[in-house]
């Protein structure tokens, strides 16, 4: 799923956060200090908790849907995700014998 950014100051957030850790001289070990935050914060002229946040998630891997969930394993992250609605296949059997019902109807 993609995020679409909306906000400009979202967008120097997004595009400059690792620029700058690397001009302040941040080694990027997980959290960054509330010192550093609040410089980051400073410079790109954003709220602190979304410089928490987007380092958060440039910090976190990607996780693939279609990776085995385990080593060894045949499942894959994808069979988790369950769909309600009706396949293809049934809506168009369905919309079929409605069609054909209306025919005889008429």
């Amino acid at each position: 799923m993609v995020r679409l950014i909306t906000k400009t100051s979202h967008k120097k957030l997004v595009f400059n956060l690792r620029k700058l850790k690397r001009q302040l001289k941040i080694i990027d070990d997980g959290e960054l200090s509330l010192k550093q935050i609040a410089d980051i914060a400073d410079k790109l002229d954003v709220p602190a908790e979304g410089v928490v946040t987007n380092n958060r998630r440039m910090a976190a891997d990607d996780l693939y849907l279609n990776e085995p969930m385990r080593e060894g394993e045949d499942g894959e992250h994808l069979d988790n995700l369950e769909d309600d609605s009706p396949n293809p296949e049934d809506r168009y059997l369905a919309d079929d014998e409605l069609a054909y019902q209306r025919s005889l109807l008429q």
